[in-house]
């Protein structure tokens, strides 16, 4: 058996990311037989940090489910992640100290802090040469390199099918759950009609008018934001709303949307006439439904408040995950997702709009139809955290906008700079990238570059 591979224990240092010691684990399961413990060392708690012990319990709870009785987990803390005698001593007094005299001990030093690598690399190869070996785990090319043996080629790890992780052990990594789904507007439809409006829009992306949808839900705000309806003379109560109604209400809406018509924008009145009777807005001719705007008080719709979101902005989200579907059906795609902790006692706002997974590497999808360059910011950076908080290195992240080509690249470069991105795991979309055959050919070159 290759010397790489013929150790009895795996040592695995527990940093702020549980997903590389996760990939690693597995590899080592799956391809050494004699694998009989798996060790993870991690920081204790102390004034200064919160340490790593709740990872190692995470890291702990996920492979015991995974894996046989004949190989345990075993925990054991560093008092001081930095301090060098302080490891070395407890690398002896925990570690060393536990193990016999025929076992072979395998550090992958890919987590933790350099402090703790450099002294238990250096402390360990104190032993015998053919009792220690020691490797990584590259995220440049997803391959565990081995320091004493570099001919030995796991092969892109994205590829092995038996490391791939499951969504829910995914989240039970980092100590959370997936909370029920909250329904958005396309769900409460049938699948025809989710076809129909999603092939709508479609359309509108081939004809570069996707902006079209953004104005028109900016301009039918008057629908719930007071402030235009203030500017408008109309009353913030509604108790005269019949009054208002039988004095010109259909003179009001022709007023604020004179600028969208069926001849000049006949995509978006496609789009706006695709949707179920009782939440379209304008029928197949082109005439608005004035009963079915929600200030008319008459509005027939049982999904109005996801309907607002959905024209809001969520379109654009649903969009992008039906068109990577529909090129790649096997694609492992997560959408609408929220977290809470495993206990159920606390929740964060940790979410993405959508999540892809390529073997056990992530990829997060981010979608803003804003303009404002601040704002898309923000979501920019959102995803980013987001994504390396769960995927690690060697996440990816994607923020699909309206942006135009010049704006797109200049955000995308000021957020690479601002967070230390490499150039290669984050690219925006502007508006000319969501043609639906271009917008997957750079999310698939994006995701799979390299494989």
């Amino acid at each position: 058996m290759n010397r790489g591979l013929d150790f009895t224990d795996l040592v695995l240092l527990v940093g702020t990311n549980p997903l590389p010691n996760y990939v690693v684990a597995k590899y080592f399961y799956n391809n050494n037989q004699n694998l009989r413990r798996i060790w993870l060392l991690y920081s204790e708690k102390t004034f200064i940090h919160d340490g790593t012990r709740q990872y190692a319990d995470d890291i702990e709870r996920v492979l015991d489910k995974e894996f046989n009785e004949e190989v345990s987990i075993k925990k054991r803390p560093l008092k001081d992640n930095s301090n060098a005698d302080i490891i070395i001593k407890d690398v002896n007094d925990r570690l060393l100290e536990d193990s016999e005299i025929g076992d072979k001990i395998h550090l992958n030093y890919t987590g933790g802090t350099k402090a703790m690598a450099v002294h238990i690399y250096r402390e360990l190869e104190k032993q015998p040469s053919k009792r220690f070996s020691a490797s990584y785990l590259d995220a440049r090319d997803y391959r565990i390199k081995f320091d004493h043996n570099p001919n030995l080629n796991t092969g892109d790890l994205r590829k092995n099918i038996n490391i791939g992780i499951t969504w829910e052990n995914l989240f039970h990594l980092h100590n959370h759950k997936k909370k029920e789904e909250q329904k958005t507007y396309l769900d409460c439809l049938k699948q025809h009609e989710r076809e129909k409006i999603l092939q709508c829009i479609v359309k509108l992306a081939k004809k570069r008018k996707l902006s079209e949808i953004k104005d028109f839900a900016d301009e039918t705000k008057f629908e719930y934001n007071g402030k235009n309806l203030e500017l408008l003379n109309i009353p913030k109560n509604n108790s005269n709303i019949e009054d208002l109604h039988n004095d010109g209400l259909e003179n009001l809406i022709d007023k604020i949307l004179v600028k969208f018509n069926s001849k000049n924008n006949p995509e978006l009145f496609e789009f706006l006439a695709a949707f179920p009777e009782e939440d379209r807005l304008c029928n197949q001719e082109g005439n608005w439904l004035y009963d079915n705007f929600p200030i008319s008080g008459r509005k027939r719709s049982k999904n109005s408040d996801q309907l607002k979101k959905f024209l809001d902005g969520i379109w654009l989200e649903a969009y992008v995950s039906w068109i990577v579907k529909e090129k790649k059906p096997e694609m492992d795609l997560l959408t609408n997702w929220e977290l809470c902790s495993l206990d159920g006692e606390g929740s964060e706002k940790f979410e993405v709009d959508i999540l892809i997974k390529n073997g056990y590497q992530i990829c997060g999808i981010s979608c803003g139809t804003s303009k404002n360059l601040r704002g898309l910011k923000y979501k920019g950076f959102e995803v980013i955290l987001r994504t390396r908080q769960l995927g690690g290195d060697e996440a990816l992240a994607v923020l699909a906008s309206l942006l135009e080509k010049e704006d797109a690249q200049k955000l995308e470069n000021d957020l690479k700079a601002s967070t230390g991105t490499s150039p290669e795991n984050f690219i925006i979309l502007s508006i000319d990238d969501l043609h639906p055959d271009k917008m997957w050919s750079k999310i698939e070159e994006h995701i799979f570059r390299g494989m």
